[in-house]
Protein backbone atom coordinates (compact mmCIF):
# COMPACT_ATOMS: atom_id res chain seq x y z
CA UNK A 1 0.00 0.00 0.00
CA UNK A 2 0.88 4.08 -0.44
CA UNK A 3 2.85 5.01 2.52
CA UNK A 4 0.18 7.84 3.17
CA UNK A 5 -2.35 5.24 3.50
CA UNK A 6 -0.93 2.96 5.83
CA UNK A 7 0.10 6.15 7.89
CA UNK A 8 -3.56 7.41 7.56
CA UNK A 9 -4.03 3.64 8.72
CA UNK A 10 -2.33 3.48 11.50
CA UNK A 11 -3.74 7.23 12.83
CA UNK A 12 -7.23 6.06 12.43
CA UNK A 13 -6.57 2.93 14.63
CA UNK A 14 -4.87 4.73 17.21
CA UNK A 15 -7.25 7.44 17.87
CA UNK A 16 -9.78 4.43 17.68
CA UNK A 17 -8.11 2.88 20.78
CA UNK A 18 -7.62 6.13 22.24
CA UNK A 19 -11.05 6.60 22.34
CA UNK A 20 -11.62 3.05 23.57
CA UNK A 21 -9.34 3.85 26.30
CA UNK A 22 -11.23 6.93 27.22
CA UNK A 23 -14.43 5.61 27.55
CA UNK A 24 -13.51 2.25 29.67
CA UNK A 25 -11.68 5.26 31.79
CA UNK A 26 -14.54 7.28 32.10
CA UNK A 27 -16.70 4.01 32.82
CA UNK A 28 -14.52 3.32 35.71
CA UNK A 29 -14.06 6.48 37.34
CA UNK A 30 -17.99 7.11 36.76
CA UNK A 31 -18.45 3.31 38.95
CA UNK A 32 -15.78 3.95 41.46
CA UNK A 33 -17.38 7.92 41.85
CA UNK A 34 -20.80 5.87 42.47
CA UNK A 35 -19.38 3.37 44.67
CA UNK A 36 -17.84 5.44 46.89
CA UNK A 37 -21.08 7.74 46.86
CA UNK A 38 -23.42 5.30 48.02
CA UNK A 39 -20.75 4.43 51.20
CA UNK A 40 -20.37 8.00 52.28
CA UNK A 41 -24.74 8.15 52.14
CA UNK A 42 -24.45 11.29 50.31
CA UNK A 43 -26.42 14.31 51.42
CA UNK A 44 -30.28 14.04 51.29
CA UNK A 45 -30.30 9.85 52.27
CA UNK A 46 -32.96 8.67 54.74
CA UNK A 47 -30.84 6.54 57.50
CA UNK A 48 -33.51 3.73 57.24
CA UNK A 49 -32.40 0.17 57.04
CA UNK A 50 -30.10 -0.64 53.97
CA UNK A 51 -27.65 -3.12 52.99
CA UNK A 52 -23.46 -2.34 53.23
CA UNK A 53 -22.02 -2.47 49.13
CA UNK A 54 -19.72 -5.15 48.37
CA UNK A 55 -16.31 -4.20 48.13
CA UNK A 56 -14.98 -3.10 44.94
CA UNK A 57 -14.16 -5.89 42.32
CA UNK A 58 -12.86 -5.43 39.25
CA UNK A 59 -14.48 -9.15 38.31
CA UNK A 60 -17.75 -8.05 39.18
CA UNK A 61 -17.67 -4.59 37.78
CA UNK A 62 -16.79 -6.19 34.61
CA UNK A 63 -19.07 -8.64 34.72
CA UNK A 64 -22.10 -5.78 35.31
CA UNK A 65 -20.56 -4.06 32.51
CA UNK A 66 -20.93 -6.59 29.90
CA UNK A 67 -24.27 -7.98 31.38
CA UNK A 68 -25.65 -4.56 30.63
CA UNK A 69 -23.86 -4.53 27.07
CA UNK A 70 -25.46 -7.68 26.19
CA UNK A 71 -29.00 -6.77 27.60
CA UNK A 72 -28.95 -3.61 25.77
CA UNK A 73 -27.84 -5.40 22.23
CA UNK A 74 -30.04 -8.01 22.75
CA UNK A 75 -32.80 -5.30 23.51
CA UNK A 76 -36.24 -6.40 21.82
CA UNK A 77 -39.10 -3.60 20.69
CA UNK A 78 -41.30 -3.79 23.58
CA UNK A 79 -45.18 -3.83 23.28
CA UNK A 80 -47.39 -1.02 23.34
CA UNK A 81 -49.59 -0.86 26.08
CA UNK A 82 -52.21 0.29 24.74
CA UNK A 83 -53.16 0.50 20.93
CA UNK A 84 -52.44 4.05 19.51
CA UNK A 85 -55.22 6.44 19.35
CA UNK A 86 -56.50 8.14 16.17
CA UNK A 87 -55.69 11.67 15.98
CA UNK A 88 -59.71 12.51 15.80
CA UNK A 89 -60.04 10.77 19.04
CA UNK A 90 -57.73 13.16 20.58
CA UNK A 91 -59.59 16.28 19.62
CA UNK A 92 -62.69 17.10 21.59
CA UNK A 93 -66.28 16.66 19.99
CA UNK A 94 -68.05 19.72 19.38
CA UNK A 95 -70.40 18.89 21.72
CA UNK A 96 -67.55 18.77 24.42
CA UNK A 97 -66.32 22.57 23.19
CA UNK A 98 -69.73 23.70 23.46
CA UNK A 99 -69.70 22.89 27.43
CA UNK A 100 -66.63 23.95 27.71
CA UNK A 101 -67.47 27.15 26.23
CA UNK A 102 -70.44 27.43 28.20
CA UNK A 103 -68.11 26.33 31.52
CA UNK A 104 -66.22 29.48 30.90
CA UNK A 105 -69.26 31.54 30.02
CA UNK A 106 -70.55 31.00 33.65
CA UNK A 107 -67.06 31.80 34.96
CA UNK A 108 -66.68 34.81 33.40
CA UNK A 109 -70.16 35.93 34.69
CA UNK A 110 -69.10 35.14 38.25
CA UNK A 111 -65.84 36.92 37.85
CA UNK A 112 -68.09 39.85 36.78
CA UNK A 113 -70.11 39.74 39.94
CA UNK A 114 -67.07 39.38 41.81
CA UNK A 115 -67.28 35.73 42.19
CA UNK A 116 -64.14 34.75 40.48
CA UNK A 117 -62.66 30.98 40.60
CA UNK A 118 -59.70 30.82 42.29
CA UNK A 119 -56.44 29.60 40.79
CA UNK A 120 -56.43 26.44 42.84
CA UNK A 121 -60.26 25.47 42.70
CA UNK A 122 -61.56 22.46 41.27
CA UNK A 123 -64.81 22.58 39.72
CA UNK A 124 -66.29 20.90 42.60
CA UNK A 125 -64.77 22.79 44.79
CA UNK A 126 -66.30 26.11 43.31
CA UNK A 127 -69.58 24.78 42.99
CA UNK A 128 -69.20 23.86 47.06
CA UNK A 129 -68.33 27.31 47.30
CA UNK A 130 -71.16 29.09 45.71
CA UNK A 131 -73.46 26.70 46.71
CA UNK A 132 -72.91 28.02 50.08
CA UNK A 133 -72.79 31.38 49.28
CA UNK A 134 -75.55 31.20 46.88
CA UNK A 135 -78.25 28.48 48.15
CA UNK A 136 -80.52 29.31 45.56
CA UNK A 137 -78.38 28.50 42.94
CA UNK A 138 -77.10 25.88 43.93
CA UNK A 139 -79.39 22.95 42.10
CA UNK A 140 -78.01 25.17 38.63
CA UNK A 141 -74.59 24.86 39.72
CA UNK A 142 -74.55 21.28 41.20
CA UNK A 143 -76.19 20.80 37.46
CA UNK A 144 -73.86 22.76 35.34
CA UNK A 145 -70.94 21.46 37.08
CA UNK A 146 -71.68 17.48 36.73
CA UNK A 147 -71.78 18.46 32.70
CA UNK A 148 -68.54 20.28 33.04
CA UNK A 149 -66.84 17.80 34.72
CA UNK A 150 -68.28 14.73 32.17
CA UNK A 151 -67.43 16.72 29.50
CA UNK A 152 -63.86 17.52 30.40
CA UNK A 153 -63.25 14.31 31.82
CA UNK A 154 -65.13 11.03 30.76
CA UNK A 155 -64.85 8.38 28.25
CA UNK A 156 -68.55 8.64 26.96
CA UNK A 157 -69.39 11.25 24.61
CA UNK A 158 -71.75 14.33 25.37
CA UNK A 159 -74.92 14.08 23.40
CA UNK A 160 -76.94 17.70 22.35
CA UNK A 161 -79.36 16.73 25.10
CA UNK A 162 -77.31 17.77 27.59
CA UNK A 163 -75.32 20.73 25.96
CA UNK A 164 -79.11 22.22 26.11
CA UNK A 165 -79.47 21.33 29.70
CA UNK A 166 -76.11 22.54 30.22
CA UNK A 167 -76.84 26.09 28.36
CA UNK A 168 -80.40 26.50 30.36
CA UNK A 169 -78.24 25.46 34.07
CA UNK A 170 -75.85 28.73 32.93
CA UNK A 171 -78.67 30.83 32.22
CA UNK A 172 -80.60 29.75 35.22
CA UNK A 173 -77.86 29.61 37.79
CA UNK A 174 -76.50 33.61 35.90
CA UNK A 175 -79.80 35.00 36.35
CA UNK A 176 -79.60 33.50 40.28
CA UNK A 177 -76.37 34.96 40.79
CA UNK A 178 -77.06 38.82 39.49
CA UNK A 179 -80.55 38.83 41.46
CA UNK A 180 -78.23 38.13 44.86
CA UNK A 181 -76.20 41.16 44.13
CA UNK A 182 -78.95 43.32 42.98
CA UNK A 183 -80.85 42.02 46.60
CA UNK A 184 -77.71 42.94 48.58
Amino acid sequence: PAPILWLFARLADALLLSLLLLVVYRLVLFGMRRLRGRRAGGPGRDEGPRSEPLPFSWRRWWGVFWARVWSWARRRPTAIAAPPVRRDELQPSREQRSVRELYRDFLGTAARLGLARAVHQTPAELRDHLAATHPEAAHSIAELTRVYVRARYAQEPIERQQVAHMRAAVDRAAAALREDECGE
